[in-house]
């Protein structure tokens, strides 16, 4: 009896006889391969409260049980609340049981890689300082969030964002530089009963003498709404939470236009550097 040479399958030999065992194995094991195929795309995940990471340990947390819903044999796949230690380029992963007949518990692995068997089932894989995830979420070191929400009205769920990545600038003698320019209805979003926030986040440093800013300003109704202000030389994040309602420093009802602009308290010869801007609007209240 000889075996494929990647998904395994073992298969009669040349000649073999008897040789039915060895087609039967073979049939078996295209069969298993094929169903755990047609389930992988149809499960739903759910659960797992907040999750948090931090790179320097490598702690990956969630607070509450990640459900995986296997939509084809209708049953509960748990892992329970907990946490796993992730180095660069380990992947997160959990041995699956295939058309459970009930609800049943499963726990999570750690790897360099996934296991070559139909089983396995790859949850997230860190790189550097991110964990990305199968379902296409992601977090960063520092960050705690909801991930897998059972509706929008779980806390700190991430609802939209406008980025400009690499958005670096550098520059003297220029007292504002606008970076982007985008609109925005904090009305779209049904929220459940929740409250909603916008988050203004930057990471920069300061090269000078005067505090490098990042400013998100309201060009619709020409008011400005939130500053970030860069002191330090050492690169680092910074946020600005802004609440929705109508007094200053708040994003109103209704579509407005909006830019994100860097700028230097004076014009002079000052030099400083801010990438990866971005806006978050986020619910923030179950």
């Amino acid at each position: 009896m000889s075996s494929s040479p990647r998904m395994m399958w073992s298969y009669p030999g040349q000649n073999q006889d008897p040789w039915y065992d060895s087609f039967e194995s073979m049939v078996l094991g295209i069969d298993a391969s094929s169903y755990a195929s047609r389930e992988d795309r149809s499960l739903i995940f759910t659960g797992g409260g907040t999750f948090s990471f931090t790179a320097s340990s490598g702690v990956l947390a969630w607070s509450a049980p990640i459900d995986i819903f296997s939509a084809v044999s209708g049953s509960k796949i748990s892992i329970a609340a907990g946490s796993a230690t992730l180095t660069d380029g380990q992947v997160l992963y959990v041995n699956v049981t295939r058309a459970p007949s009930g609800n049943v518990s499963a726990s999570a692995q750690v790897a360099g890689s996934v296991p070559n068997t139909d089983n396995a089932y790859i949850l997230a894989v860190r790189s550097g300082t991110f964990v990305f995830f199968r379902t296409g979420h992601r977090i960063e070191d520092g960050e705690t969030k909801s991930l897998y929400a059972t509706g929008i009205g779980t806390s700190g769920q991430h609802l939209v964002s406008t980025a400009w990545a690499g958005a670096k600038t550098q520059h003297s003698n220029i007292i504002s530089l606008v970076v982007g320019l985008f609109s925005f209805d904090p009305d779209y979003y049904d929220l459940s009963g929740a409250s909603l926030q916008v988050s203004l986040r930057a990471v920069g440093k300061n090269l000078g003498t005067s505090a490098a800013r990042v400013k998100l300003y309201n060009v619709t109704d020409a008011a400005d709404v939130a500053e970030i202000s860069f002191i330090s030389t050492t690169t680092h994040k910074a946020e600005a939470l802004i609440d929705i309602g109508a007094s200053p420093g708040q994003i109103p009802s209704g579509e407005r236009i909006y830019r994100v602009e860097t700028y230097s308290a004076v014009a002079s010869s000052d030099v400083y550097d801010v990438y990866s801007m971005d806006i978050r609007a986020i619910n923030t209240v179950d």
